[in-house]
């Protein structure tokens, strides 16, 4: 196991909590509001091009390029998700 790179584990920690956060607020509600469902996919897309950045650029280690991965499924899940409930009016 390698170690951290400087400045990588708060990095991790950062997205991690926020994972979290996000996770919870969406479990405790039954229908999702619109704002949540975008904030689900900026946040998603966001910490994509973070990890796409700074791993493209060697800055943090490479498996954060399968973290981006991760996260553009979620991207696209969540927001073909939203398409598919708003046709049937949810």
């Amino acid at each position: 196991m390698e170690a951290p790179a400087a400045g990588e584990t708060d990095v991790a920690r950062w997205h991690g909590a926020w994972r979290v956060t996000r996770g919870e607020a969406n479990a405790r509600r039954q229908r999702i509001p619109g704002e949540l469902v975008f904030l689900s996919i900026a946040s998603a897309a966001s910490f994509a091009a973070i990890d796409l950045r700074y791993a493209l650029a060697d800055r943090i280690s490479d498996i954060y390029l399968l973290d981006a991965v991760g996260e553009l499924a979620i991207t696209a899940l969540v927001s073909i998700g939203a398409y598919r409930a708003r046709g049937r009016g949810a």
